[in-house]
C-alpha cells in the first residue's frame, strides 16, 4: 500500500489497540454513531487541507441547508412550532460564525426551496409508537414501539437533493414516560445525523449551536468525548486500570477521553464530558471547574495526577446548552472541508456530481412498488456512481 495510506493504517492501529485496554463498558454517545466506515481520508489530502487552514488560505466553500419541515400524516405534530425563515437564517449565522472561528471557510446558506409547509409523513416524523397494552414490567424501550420506516422516508426524501445539506425539522420526537402507573410519550429534542447518513434530524427546542453541532457529524466530526464517566471517582478508576495495563496516565486519558483524536483531529482536548465536569463542581457543568480540576489516583503503587481541562466550548463537545461562545478547530476544520472536497459530501460544492445525481435519477420518481426501504437504496446507489464513476 502507498506510504501514506500505511501510516494512516498504523496510527488509527494504534489507537485502537491503546483504547481497547481495560475499556470501560459505559456506551458511547449516541447523536451519532461511532462508524468508521466513511472515515478513511488520505493523509497528504489532510495534511495538505489543515496547512491551508492553519495559513488562512482555504478556498471558500459555500454550502446549502435545506430546511424540511415534517408533520404527522393528519398534519398533527409539525415541526415549525416557533420556527420562522428569521429563526432559520439566525440558525445558520449562529453556525457560520461558529465554522468562522477555524477559518474553515466553510458559509452555510439557506436553500431557497426551503418552505415552511410540513411534509405530511409519519413514518419520518415519529421516533415510535406507544405500546397499547404494555406489560407490568415494560421497560422504555420495550414500551416505545420503533416504527421501522424513519430512516427510509427521511432518506427517500433527502436524496432527491443531493446539492443540499437536508435538515428535517421534526415534531413528533418522542420517548416514554410512566406517569401514575401509566405510559405516555413525551416530546424530546433529540436530534441525528452522520458522516454516512443522508440527512440530519433536528427536534424542537434546539439552536444554532445545536445546528453546527449535527452538521458537524455530517461533515465527519466526532464527538470531542469518546467515554463518559459519570463522576470524578469512575474516572479515576478507570485510568488507573488502563496505567495497570501499560499506558502512561496521559495515554490513557487521551484514549479514554478523547474522541476524535482517531480521525486525525489532534487539536481537540480530552474530553470526560457533561457528568464528570458537573460531579467536580458539585452542580451543573456549564460553571466554573474547582480549581484546579484534578484527577488523582494510584496505579502500580504510584499515585499520579492529572490536571484536565475538557474543551467545553468546543461545538462538537456536549455543553451545547452552556452559555458559552462555541468554537471549531483548524483540525475540524480541515476534516469538514476533505468531506466536501474529497469524500462523499462532494456533490454539495461540485454541481457536476449533483448533476449528474439529478441525471441518474436520484431526484426523479422510482417504480410506486419499490418499498420506502428500497426507493432510499436506489438513490443512495445512484449517488455513490456519481461520487466514484467507473
Amino acid at each position: 500500500m502507498p506510504s501514506t495510506t500505511r501510516a494512516r493504517a498504523l496510527l488509527v492501529a494504534g489507537l485502537l489497540a491503546a483504547a481497547g485496554a481495560a475499556a470501560p463498558s459505559t456506551a458511547l454517545a449516541s447523536d451519532s454513531p461511532d462508524d468508521d466506515a466513511w472515515n478513511v481520508v488520505d493523509l497528504t489530502r489532510f495534511q495538505n487541507t489543515h496547512a491551508q487552514v492553519l495559513a488562512g488560505q482555504a478556498s471558500p466553500l459555500t454550502v446549502k441547508v435545506l430546511f424540511v419541515p415534517l408533520a404527522d400524516d393528519d398534519g398533527k405534530n409539525p415541526g415549525t412550532d416557533g420556527v420562522t425563515v428569521g429563526v432559520l437564517d439566525s440558525w445558520l449565522a449562529q453556525t457560520n460564525k461558529i465554522y468562522a472561528t477555524s477559518k474553515s471557510n466553510v458559509t452555510l446558506v439557506r436553500d431557497p426551496r426551503t418552505s415552511l409547509a410540513p411534509i405530511r409523513s409519519t413514518a419520518a416524523n415519529n421516533d415510535c409508537f406507544l405500546d397499547a397494552s404494555p406489560s407490568p414490567f415494560a421497560t422504555p424501550a420495550s414500551v416505545c414501539k420503533k416504527n421501522g420506516l424513519q430512516a427510509a422516508a427521511m432518506s427517500d426524501i433527502a436524496l432527491r437533493y443531493p446539492d443540499a445539506i437536508v435538515v428535517f425539522l421534526r415534531g413528533g420526537n418522542w420517548e416514554p414516560k410512566k406517569t401514575d402507573g401509566k405510559w405516555t410519550l413525551v416530546r424530546t429534542a433529540g436530534n441525528w445525523s452522520s458522516g454516512a447518513g443522508s440527512y440530519v434530524a433536528f427536534g424542537p427546542g434546539n439552536g444554532g449551536v445545536q445546528l453546527g453541532h449535527e452538521i458537524g457529524h455530517y461533515l465527519h466530526l466526532a464527538h470531542t468525548h469518546r467515554y463518559m464517566p459519570k463522576s470524578t471517582g469512575e474516572a479515576e478508576r478507570w485510568l488507573a486500570a488502563r496505567v495497570e495495563a501499560g499506558e502512561t496516565p496521559e495515554q490513557a486519558y487521551r484514549s479514554l477521553f478523547d474522541g476524535d483524536y482517531g480521525r486525525l483531529v489532534g487539536d481537540t482536548a480530552p474530553d470526560p464530558s457533561w457528568d464528570l465536569v458537573a460531579s467536580a463542581n458539585g452542580a451543573g457543568a456549564c460553571g466554573p471547574f474547582f480549581t484546579p480540576l484534578e484527577l488523582v489516583f494510584r496505579a502500580k503503587e504510584k499515585t499520579f495526577r492529572l490536571n484536565v481541562a475538557p474543551p467545553r466550548t468546543n461545538v462538537m463537545a456536549y455543553y451545547m446548552t452552556c452559555n458559552y461562545d462555541f468554537v471549531t478547530t483548524p483540525g475540524q476544520a480541515a476534516r469538514m472541508r476533505v468531506a466536501l472536497l474529497y469524500a462523499n459530501r462532494r456533490a454539495l460544492v461540485f454541481p457536476v456530481v449533483a448533476k449528474c445525481a439529478y441525471d441518474k435519477g436520484v431526484a426523479g420518481e422510482l417504480p410506486p412498488a419499490l418499498s420506502l426501504q428500497m426507493k432510499a437504496a436506489a438513490r443512495q446507489q445512484k449517488l455513490d456512481e456519481c461520487l466514484h464513476p467507473k
